[in-house]
């Protein structure tokens, strides 16, 4: 039963929704960029197409194995360090100028968001 002072978690609820908008939206991103990080990155459209199935495979793939590997962890702490590893794998994404590291940091973020 709800007590009348408690109030809901709307900063919370916020927080935690955005954080899926995040996730969802960095794994589509290429779609939409692609000349340009066909163009930045030196490879062809469909090596760019690859780094969105390399992001949805990590998330679907590496989930359930980390969820049961993390169970008995902190919340709290591991919540932190997912957004830290998905923040990170895009910062890097962000500037890097090599396809493989891109790759890479799409399949920690990835794993991450699909944790998140």
């Amino acid at each position: 039963m709800k007590k009348e002072n408690e109030k809901f978690p709307w900063l919370f609820l916020l927080i935690m929704s955005s954080v899926t908008f995040l996730g969802i939206l960095s794994e589509l991103v290429p779609s939409g960029i692609l000349p340009q990080m066909s163009e930045g990155l030196k490879v062809s459209y469909a090596a760019i197409g690859l780094l969105v199935s390399v992001y949805a495979i990590a998330s679907a793939v590496g989930t359930i194995p980390l969820i049961t590997w993390t169970i008995e962890m902190n919340r709290k702490k591991l919540l932190m360090i997912l957004m830290l590893t998905f923040g990170v794998s895009n910062l890097i994404i962000a500037v890097s100028s090599s396809y493989y590291l891109t790759a890479l940091c799409r399949l920690a973020g990835g794993v991450a968001a699909g944790v998140l």
